[in-house]
């Protein structure tokens, strides 16, 4: 098998820190571990029962009953297969499995044929399994062996934590702080390399879509019909646009750890107005009309454009789901007596109460009064829109309607008020 036929989980390197850290590999039998695996077969009617450790090439047993052995090469692991997920893994056969057909433990000794196992989970990081082994296919393994079975890997996690405990004893506070410090060290640079990642990835369809999206509306294999069609193209090329800005953003953070705001003097009427036709055709598919108050005086911001479209993009576009078929969305811009900026955009909503106010920009949150959402998505929206407001020293709130409905207002301060002076300067 190659260097690269087993998966690795996306945290990977703080996953062998927590292992490391327990200071469990290579040490010596423990008879509670023995007895725990000595039990399982048993109970299980197995041939091999194992407390098995993944490292980064092998699989380590810290108890094996049945098996002659002391690790395994992880290529041939199947626990290198369940610690990729939270639930047990179960094998009934493992030559009608492809993962495992042509594995050297199947074809020859000990002649795997029915696998279970439940991962050992340790501070968010799956350690390793504990695993029933069979030389013989079985046709089912039920819901209660599979409770069992996550009951004997706790037992084992609960064994490992107790020993862990046994030898930090002499200096405990210092190697826990010098352990959580490396821990912490790691998870920030998983979600690192895991955001650079995806955010790399989506470029690849993203611009697929901007290809296909230039070509309809410039109109490379004819004249489209009707005419508004093209249109809707425009607005498609011109969100993807966006989405690569926003994708270069998040790059910027993963590489940089924070990001710098780009200031520009922005018509914000005319961002608004943009916003509002980019969202025509989901306005269109929602059946909710959107509508604007805004001054005919132009209305200057000192701001990052990118953040700001998007904030307007997201407001809008929660309000039009939250609105019934057949209501408005209105959008209004307002300058109080103090020059800050207000952008208030009023849905026809069910509403949402007092208790649920405070807590609907936290991350991953969504309101509904029912049991099922009204929209799809996990919720993570208005938190970014708080943070983008956050970022420019603005405000975000949510506010009840007396009748029905919510109004999500953000207010600009003064200082990001710009002059059409300011404006003339800037581009001269």
């Amino acid at each position: 098998m190659s260097e690269t036929s087993f998966p690795k989980p996306i945290n990977e390197d703080y996953r062998l820190i927590v292992l490391r850290d327990l200071g469990i590999l290579d040490t010596e039998p423990a008879p509670e571990f023995d007895r725990l695996t000595r039990l399982a077969s048993a109970h299980f009617g197995t041939m091999v029962a194992v407390v098995s450790l993944v490292d980064a090439e092998r699989q380590w047993f810290k108890a094996c009953y049945g098996l002659n052995a002391t690790e395994t090469d992880r290529r041939d692991a199947f626990c290198a297969h369940t610690i990729m997920g939270t639930d047990n893994m179960i094998v009934l056969d493992a030559t009608k499995d492809g993962r495992f057909i042509d594995n050297p433990l199947v074809t020859g000794p000990p002649n795997i044929r029915f696998y279970a196992g439940s991962p050992l989970i340790i501070d968010g990081a799956g350690i390793g399994t504990f695993c029933i082994i069979d030389d013989k296919p079985r046709h089912d393994f039920g819901s209660e062996e599979k409770e069992c079975l996550k009951a004997f890997a706790q037992i084992a996690m609960d064994e490992i934590r107790l020993a862990d405990m046994s030898r930090t004893t002499r200096n405990p506070y210092v190697e826990k702080l010098r352990r959580e410090q490396r821990r912490a060290d790691a998870a920030v640079e998983a979600k690192a390399q895991f955001l650079a990642m995806m955010s790399h990835e989506l470029r690849t369809p993203l611009n697929a879509v901007l290809g296909f999206a230039e070509s309809i509306s410039e109109e490379l294999l004819g004249p489209i019909h009707p005419p508004k069609y093209r249109e809707f193209a425009e607005h498609i090329l011109e969100g993807g646009r966006r989405q690569l800005m926003l994708i270069e953003r998040m790059l910027q953070l993963t590489e940089q750890g924070s990001i710098a705001l780009i200031d520009e003097i922005i018509d914000l009427k005319d961002m608004v107005r943009h916003c509002v036709d980019a969202l025509a055709g989901e306005a269109l598919l929602a059946g909710v009309f959107l509508r604007e108050e805004i001054p005919d005086k132009r209305i200057y911001l000192n701001a990052d454009p990118v953040h700001i479209e998007q904030i307007v993009l997201e407001l809008i576009s929660n309000a039009m789901k939250a609105s019934p078929r057949g209501e408005h969305v209105q959008v209004s811009i307002t300058i109080d007596t103090g020059n800050a900026i207000k952008l208030s955009i009023r849905d026809a909503g069910e509403g949402i109460d007092e208790a649920t106010m405070a807590d609907v920009v936290g991350i991953f949150s969504q309101v509904s009064k029912g049991h099922e959402r009204k929209s799809e998505g996990v919720g993570i929206g208005l938190p970014i829109v708080r943070k983008l407001t956050e970022l420019h020293g603005a405000t975000l709130a949510l506010l009840p309607l007396d009748d029905c409905g919510t109004c999500a207002e953000v207010v600009f301060p003064a200082y990001r008020t710009a002059s059409a002076n300011a404006l003339a300067t800037r581009v001269s």
